[in-house]
């Protein structure tokens, strides 16, 4: 048995008495999914990274169990230890958990009602998934974009650490591209609260920030395809991630971003494309499906994940947030076992709670909707309240005397604002002196009626006409009659 077998067989004992997955190992170990595979393969090792294989599984060994005490299986801990055994660590249960249900289809379908509520502006309609896991979510949703608004240019942003979740993602683009040309499609690995703007916090990460446009040549879904496929090399070895010494929840190495659009249509999507430091951070519609473990107290899930995705809502964007809460066999078989153990702790209403008490005043146009749901799982939305419509300062402001606008016509030398219109503006003098703006008339159209130009001007700014004049308008509609 060579070197080569020898560490193959001291991994797959390790990842036994783990219960470690394969990949996972090699993401812990030297922020390689795909270690373990290439070894098998017949991958040459260095002499490096067999010192950093052995001693991660030095250092990392699993301690025997001691379950006899309690009379039975100890349950979970609450808090992970480095090193802890995780669900969606382990990539083989993880697809056959999504594979074997239909839960994907049942939030893409629900997400997608949710574009009937958005109002988009311009330059695209913004939307952003808080972790994309394979795509099947938010593939569904943009066929459902497709359908509502069809000559719309698309600005998606996806959130995932995977480099998996990211490879079976884009397997899923090129006939979404196909289908709807106008579409700036985004990935990127950093945290919730540097996603949405796609800015690292520390200067460190600003400073190696791994920034990967790709400008997609050709028509066919088919050239789409081979030109993704052609950066799975580039992304495995910029998407690498590390186990965090705290929590040992997997963080990145070098804060990525991976930009994707139609080379045809770049010109119509310029003011779309995000680029360093200027990236548009309002979304019109932002998905959080399970974005956090349920073990994870409120307060976590609130500061880490919920708050900072509220802050990046446009005027009139939603946010849709699902997460699980039990009552469903498995949680049963759970309680069978480990009768005490509660592991879905924070309900919707905690956790809206929480997100009030966390943003405080600071986001007073926030709407918060706990919605009812028949199945397993709750959901609530955040919605940031639209802007009333505004007329310009200039129509809301009186005219002070000094510094007024005036006209070279004695006629209508007063005091007066400017009435906003969606037309034109038109010079009118204040609700005391309205009945001399019956005689002066409109100073931007002179050859229009002037009571007409007035009657137009008190419409556009709701102001009631009276019937007091003042010794000074009395003495300039005497002037113009006579003139």
């Amino acid at each position: 048995m060579d070197e080569r077998q020898q560490l193959l067989a001291a991994i797959d004992e390790f990842c036994g008495r783990a219960e470690m997955a394969p990949t996972t190992f090699g993401r812990r170990a030297l922020g390689d999914g795909r270690f373990v595979d290439r070894l098998r393969d017949g991958r040459q090792v260095r002499a490096t990274t067999l010192d950093r294989v052995r001693r991660f599984l030095v250092e990392n060994a699993p301690a025997a169990s001691a379950d006899s005490s309690a009379g039975g299986p100890a349950p979970p801990a609450g808090s992970e230890e480095k090193g802890a055994f995780r669900f969606y660590d382990n990539r083989q249960k993880y697809l056959m958990f999504v594979n074997t249900c239909s839960e994907k289809w049942v939030v893409s379908e629900r997400a997608g009602m949710e574009l009937g509520h958005v109002h988009p502006t311009p330059p695209a309609l913004r939307v952003f998934d808080a972790g994309m896991g394979d795509g099947t979510v938010l593939t569904g949703v943009m066929r459902n974009m497709h359908r509502r608004f069809p000559t719309f240019p698309f600005y998606v942003v996806g959130k995932e650490i995977s480099v998996e979740d990211v490879r079976l993602c884009l397997e899923k683009m090129p006939d979404r591209l196909f289908e709807h040309p106008a579409t700036v499609l985004v990935v990127t690995n950093m945290h919730y609260s540097e996603a949405p703007s796609l800015t690292p916090r520390s200067m460190q990460a600003a400073a190696t920030l791994n920034w990967i446009e790709r400008p997609l040549s050709g028509n066919t879904a088919h050239e789409f395809h081979e030109q993704i496929a052609a950066l799975q090399p580039t992304l495995a070895d910029t998407w690498r991630v590390r186990p965090s010494e705290k929590t040992g929840n997997p963080l990145y190495v070098r804060a990525s971003v991976l930009v994707l659009y139609r080379e045809d249509h770049r010109f119509l999507l310029d003011p779309v494309i995000p680029r360093p430091g200027r990236a548009s951070e309002g979304y019109d519609l932002i998905i959080a499906s399970q974005p956090y473990r349920a073990r994870m107290p409120s307060e976590f899930k609130v500061q880490k994940v919920l708050a900072p995705l509220s802050r990046s809502l446009a005027p009139g964007g939603r946010l849709l947030c699902i997460q699980s809460y039990g009552r469903d066999p498995g949680l049963e078989i759970i309680h069978r076992i480990w009768p005490n153990e509660q592991p879905f702790q924070a309900d919707r209403h905690v956790l809206l709670k929480a997100l009030k008490a966390e943003i405080g005043k600071s986001q007073r146009d926030l709407n918060y909707t706990p919605i009812p749901t028949g199945g397993r799982s709750s959901a609530t939305t955040c919605t940031r309240c639209r802007p009333r419509s505004k007329a310009p300062p200039s129509a809301r402001r009186p005219c002070s005397r000094r510094g007024t606008r005036r006209s070279t016509s004695p006629r209508s030398r007063m005091r007066g604002w400017r009435a906003w219109s969606p037309t034109a503006p038109i010079w009118m003098p204040r609700a005391r002196c309205s009945a001399s703006a019956a005689v002066s008339g409109s100073r931007t159209s002179p050859s229009s009626s002037p009571a007409a130009a007035a009657e137009d001007a008190c419409a556009a700014s709701r102001l009631r006409i009276t019937s007091r004049r003042s010794k000074q308008s009395r003495r300039a509609a005497r002037r113009c009659a006579g003139g």
